[in-house]
């Protein structure tokens, strides 16, 4: 199989693709710009649906360039042949990756558009991650070429990653330039990273209080209170549970009833209407914990590596104890490992039981047993390392 089956291939899934971002969320185009050749796409990243909903904006192309992270890359040998053959570029998720760079200017340069989603993973709460990671404001530079933003709205709500489930309502889509390669080139790469963090920044819930889209099963709230774990009544973390419709407290008794637009209601007047106020409660409590001396995550997990750049099967290194401080990371079990906070970007979270890190050339996977409270780590590490939302 060669370069004709690979466009062939990426042709038929780019229609395929369109279709669903269709279908399934209702994508519109609410503007786009002719994109130039070889030109670099940031994009917004609010959902695992993303790239559909650009493919759809942009079709009926099929040459771009994907940057794919490791996590997902790497699944199994299936999928990383599939990946290879859709053009998809291979990206190392939480750490340094020179040979991604390569990658993305050598498809530039033979005319491909390059796309990245900058912050690096998806929204837990319909705002941003994390920040554009760093490096990103020196593309445009090594790439010579034109910048252009990408950015979905109403994805989040569509297909929120605590539950990796669909709700049908609308996802708007605008695909405009951002700088000329001439104006990029202009500027400095400090000055390029802000103006494309400015440029991507989003926050569905402000666009759903502005249009107030019905999106269907948002009865639904299966897992969701591994977002939201603490009460915003009691403060009491880890005793939310999740009914039809309905978010409860079981210590206190707060209930918090979900309409068809995502947004919550509650006798108590502690409980938020939107889910990112819900966790900005959760964020400003581990800011009065970080006050502390002494403060520390900690829970039992089990261990799992493999040697990076491989989709060899994860190797099991025993059950230990996983401790979180402003420090780094700290497991201790048949052996102990400690990672200080450079060592790694940020934690890669599954979303189910799983903390994933990138660092000394392996893959580190630790299982929870305990998984109320696994957001709460990733929260823990971005507030520690000063990012601001």
């Amino acid at each position: 199989m060669g370069a004709k089956f690979d466009r062939g291939f990426r042709h038929f899934a780019v229609t395929l693709l369109t279709a669903i971002a269709k279908l399934k969320f209702n994508t519109k185009r609410v503007s786009t710009e002719e994109v130039t050749p070889g030109a670099l796409i940031m994009c917004n990243h609010t959902s695992v649906w993303d790239y559909a909903n650009l493919l759809y904006t942009m079709y009926p192309r099929h040459d771009m360039r994907f940057l794919a992270t490791s996590v997902h890359y790497d699944k199994n040998k299936v999928v990383h042949s599939l990946f290879k053959h859709l053009g998809l570029i291979r990206k190392n998720q939480g750490s340094n990756d020179l040979q991604s760079v390569k990658e993305m200017m050598k498809a530039s340069r033979a005319g491909d558009p390059v796309i990245i989603y900058a912050a690096g993973m998806t929204s837990f709460d319909g705002r941003q991650a994390w920040e554009p990671l760093p490096g990103i404001g020196s593309m445009p530079k090594l790439l010579k070429t034109d910048v252009f933003v990408g950015l979905s709205h109403g994805s989040f709500i569509s297909a929120p990653r605590y539950c990796h489930e669909t709700y049908r309502g609308r996802v708007d889509f605008e695909l405009k330039r951002l700088y000329t390669a001439e104006e990029a080139a202009r500027l400095s790469a400090d000055e390029l990273q802000q103006g494309i963090s400015r440029a991507i920044r989003f926050n569905d819930w402000d666009w759903q209080e502005e249009h107030m889209v019905p999106f269907r099963h948002m009865k639904n709230l299966k897992n969701l209170s591994r977002t939201l774990y603490m009460c915003p009544a009691c403060g009491r973390e880890g005793e939310i549970i999740e009914k039809r419709g309905r978010l409860v407290c079981k210590a206190c008794g707060m209930e918090a009833r979900r309409d068809r637009y995502g947004f919550f209601s509650s006798e108590s007047p502690a409980c938020p209407k939107r889910m990112d106020k819900w966790v900005d409660l959760e964020i400003s409590a581990i800011k009065r914990e970080l006050e502390m001396e002494n403060f520390a995550l900690e829970s039992e997990v089990t261990l799992f590596s493999r040697p990076e750049n491989t989709t060899e099967k994860y190797v099991c290194g025993g059950k230990g104890r996983l401790r979180l401080t402003k420090e780094g990371l700290v497991f201790e079990g048949e052996e102990t490992l400690r990672y200080d906070l450079n060592a790694f970007q940020f934690l890669i979270l599954s979303d189910t039981n799983t903390i994933i890190l990138n660092a000394d050339h392996k893959n580190i996977r630790f299982v929870f047993e305990d998984t109320r409270l696994i957001t709460k780590w990733f929260f823990a590490h971005r507030a520690i390392t000063g990012i601001e939302f």
